[in-house]
Protein backbone atom coordinates (compact mmCIF):
# COMPACT_ATOMS: atom_id res chain seq x y z
CA UNK A 1 0.00 0.00 0.00
CA UNK A 2 1.37 3.50 -0.91
CA UNK A 3 1.74 6.06 1.62
CA UNK A 4 -0.81 7.95 0.64
CA UNK A 5 -3.95 5.47 -0.08
CA UNK A 6 -2.79 4.58 3.53
CA UNK A 7 -3.06 7.91 4.75
CA UNK A 8 -6.24 8.35 3.00
CA UNK A 9 -7.24 5.51 4.91
CA UNK A 10 -6.04 5.66 8.49
CA UNK A 11 -4.99 8.87 9.03
CA UNK A 12 -1.50 10.87 9.46
CA UNK A 13 -1.26 9.59 13.02
CA UNK A 14 -1.37 6.36 12.36
CA UNK A 15 0.96 6.52 9.29
CA UNK A 16 3.94 8.12 11.53
CA UNK A 17 3.18 5.23 13.76
CA UNK A 18 3.60 2.97 11.51
CA UNK A 19 6.60 4.23 10.12
CA UNK A 20 8.21 4.40 14.07
CA UNK A 21 7.10 0.66 14.73
CA UNK A 22 8.87 -0.28 10.80
CA UNK A 23 12.12 1.52 12.42
CA UNK A 24 12.02 0.08 15.82
CA UNK A 25 11.84 -3.19 14.18
CA UNK A 26 14.40 -2.73 11.74
CA UNK A 27 16.45 -1.68 14.17
CA UNK A 28 15.53 -4.93 16.82
CA UNK A 29 16.33 -7.59 14.24
CA UNK A 30 18.97 -6.15 11.64
CA UNK A 31 19.89 -9.89 10.59
CA UNK A 32 16.73 -10.14 9.56
CA UNK A 33 16.67 -7.16 7.28
CA UNK A 34 20.27 -7.78 5.95
CA UNK A 35 18.78 -11.24 4.91
CA UNK A 36 15.82 -9.76 3.16
CA UNK A 37 17.79 -7.66 1.08
CA UNK A 38 20.39 -10.22 -0.17
CA UNK A 39 17.52 -12.58 -1.01
CA UNK A 40 16.21 -9.24 -3.50
CA UNK A 41 19.18 -8.15 -4.55
CA UNK A 42 21.91 -10.81 -4.92
CA UNK A 43 22.12 -13.42 -7.65
CA UNK A 44 21.64 -16.51 -5.41
CA UNK A 45 18.67 -15.12 -3.43
CA UNK A 46 15.52 -16.14 -3.21
CA UNK A 47 13.20 -12.93 -4.84
CA UNK A 48 16.10 -12.40 -7.55
CA UNK A 49 14.38 -14.13 -10.38
CA UNK A 50 10.83 -11.97 -9.58
CA UNK A 51 13.13 -9.01 -9.59
CA UNK A 52 14.69 -9.09 -12.38
CA UNK A 53 11.48 -9.97 -14.37
CA UNK A 54 9.72 -7.10 -13.21
CA UNK A 55 12.82 -4.98 -14.36
CA UNK A 56 12.44 -6.70 -17.57
CA UNK A 57 9.23 -6.59 -18.15
CA UNK A 58 5.89 -4.02 -18.43
CA UNK A 59 6.01 -0.08 -18.20
CA UNK A 60 9.35 -0.35 -15.84
CA UNK A 61 11.61 -2.70 -18.35
CA UNK A 62 10.46 -0.28 -20.98
CA UNK A 63 11.32 2.52 -19.58
CA UNK A 64 15.09 1.08 -18.55
CA UNK A 65 15.45 0.31 -22.55
CA UNK A 66 14.76 4.10 -22.99
CA UNK A 67 17.37 5.01 -20.31
CA UNK A 68 19.85 2.70 -22.16
CA UNK A 69 18.98 4.07 -25.24
CA UNK A 70 19.47 7.79 -24.31
CA UNK A 71 22.25 6.41 -22.33
CA UNK A 72 24.03 5.49 -25.09
CA UNK A 73 22.82 7.97 -27.74
CA UNK A 74 23.80 10.94 -25.48
CA UNK A 75 26.78 9.86 -23.57
CA UNK A 76 29.73 12.04 -25.62
CA UNK A 77 27.61 14.73 -25.03
CA UNK A 78 27.01 14.29 -21.50
CA UNK A 79 30.84 13.57 -20.97
CA UNK A 80 31.88 16.84 -22.64
CA UNK A 81 29.17 19.22 -21.20
CA UNK A 82 29.00 17.85 -18.03
CA UNK A 83 30.61 14.31 -16.45
CA UNK A 84 29.27 14.59 -13.24
CA UNK A 85 25.72 14.91 -14.26
CA UNK A 86 22.50 12.64 -14.98
CA UNK A 87 19.92 12.30 -17.31
CA UNK A 88 16.88 13.30 -16.30
CA UNK A 89 12.90 11.94 -18.35
CA UNK A 90 10.25 13.72 -17.47
CA UNK A 91 7.97 10.38 -17.56
CA UNK A 92 3.82 10.74 -18.34
CA UNK A 93 1.99 8.49 -15.73
CA UNK A 94 1.65 4.85 -15.94
CA UNK A 95 3.46 4.68 -18.87
CA UNK A 96 6.96 4.54 -21.02
CA UNK A 97 6.33 7.62 -22.56
CA UNK A 98 8.34 10.63 -21.87
CA UNK A 99 7.67 14.33 -22.39
CA UNK A 100 11.45 15.37 -22.22
CA UNK A 101 14.80 14.68 -21.30
CA UNK A 102 17.37 17.03 -19.61
CA UNK A 103 21.17 16.58 -18.26
CA UNK A 104 20.72 17.79 -14.45
CA UNK A 105 23.11 18.14 -11.47
CA UNK A 106 23.94 14.50 -10.09
CA UNK A 107 24.12 15.19 -6.09
CA UNK A 108 20.93 17.02 -6.21
CA UNK A 109 18.71 14.50 -8.28
CA UNK A 110 19.71 11.93 -6.05
CA UNK A 111 17.41 14.30 -3.93
CA UNK A 112 14.75 14.99 -5.70
CA UNK A 113 15.88 18.10 -6.86
CA UNK A 114 16.07 18.94 -10.84
CA UNK A 115 18.44 21.39 -11.53
CA UNK A 116 18.75 21.50 -15.68
CA UNK A 117 22.02 22.30 -16.87
CA UNK A 118 20.81 21.27 -20.54
CA UNK A 119 17.42 20.21 -21.89
CA UNK A 120 18.24 17.37 -24.26
CA UNK A 121 14.83 16.35 -25.76
CA UNK A 122 11.30 17.99 -25.34
CA UNK A 123 9.89 19.36 -22.58
CA UNK A 124 10.56 19.52 -18.57
CA UNK A 125 8.23 21.29 -16.14
CA UNK A 126 10.31 22.83 -13.14
CA UNK A 127 8.15 23.62 -10.03
CA UNK A 128 9.33 25.59 -7.28
CA UNK A 129 9.46 24.52 -4.12
CA UNK A 130 6.03 26.75 -2.96
CA UNK A 131 4.46 24.86 -5.78
CA UNK A 132 5.44 21.58 -4.87
CA UNK A 133 4.38 22.22 -0.87
CA UNK A 134 0.73 23.47 -2.49
CA UNK A 135 0.37 19.55 -4.62
CA UNK A 136 2.19 17.64 -1.23
CA UNK A 137 -0.39 19.54 0.84
CA UNK A 138 -3.43 19.13 -1.32
CA UNK A 139 -2.84 15.25 -1.86
CA UNK A 140 -2.19 14.60 2.04
CA UNK A 141 -5.71 16.65 2.72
Amino acid sequence: MKANDFIAEYGEEAYVRQKELRRAWDEAHPGRKKKANYEQGHKDGKYYRKTLKYRATGVNGERNKIRGNHRHAWLEFKKIIAPNSQFHHQWLPGSAEYSGLALVEADQHLHGIIDVIQILKGEITLFTEEEIRVQSEGRWQ
